[in-house]
C-alpha cells in the first residue's frame, strides 16, 4: 500500500519498479519464491521462518507502529497487557 512505498523511497533504484508492493510482511514473504524477489522483512524472520536469509550490506528499514482502540473497549485489560509488551527485538 501507499504507506510502505514512502518507506522504500530511496532504497531502490528509480528504474527498478517493484512487481508487488504491500504493507503486509506476511504476504510479501509468501510471494518471494513465486516472484523470485526480495523484500524488507522483520530481521528475526530469517531465523524463525524457512527459506529466508539476511543480506549483510543492505539498508535497514524502520516503520512506526500504531495502536488505536475505543476508550470503553471491553478488551481494556488485554490492551493494557499488550501495551506493556516490548515489540522491539533488542539485538
Amino acid at each position: 500500500g501507499p504507506d510502505f512505498q514512502q518507506h522504500e523511497t530511496g532504497l531502490i533504484a528509480a528504474d527498478e519498479v517493484p512487481v508487488l508492493t504491500t504493507s503486509s510482511a506476511e504476504l510479501a514473504r509468501q510471494q518471494l519464491s513465486a516472484l523470485n524477489g526480495c523484500s524488507w522483512l522483520p530481521v528475526n524472520w530469517a531465523n524463525e521462518k524457512g527459506g529466508l536469509h539476511t543480506v549483510a550490506d543492505s539498508a535497514t528499514l524502520s516503520r512506526p507502529l500504531y495502536a488505536i482502540w475505543l476508550q470503553n473497549s471491553d478488551k481494556y485489560s488485554l490492551i493494557c497487557d499488550l501495551l506493556k509488551t516490548d515489540v522491539l527485538d533488542e539485538q
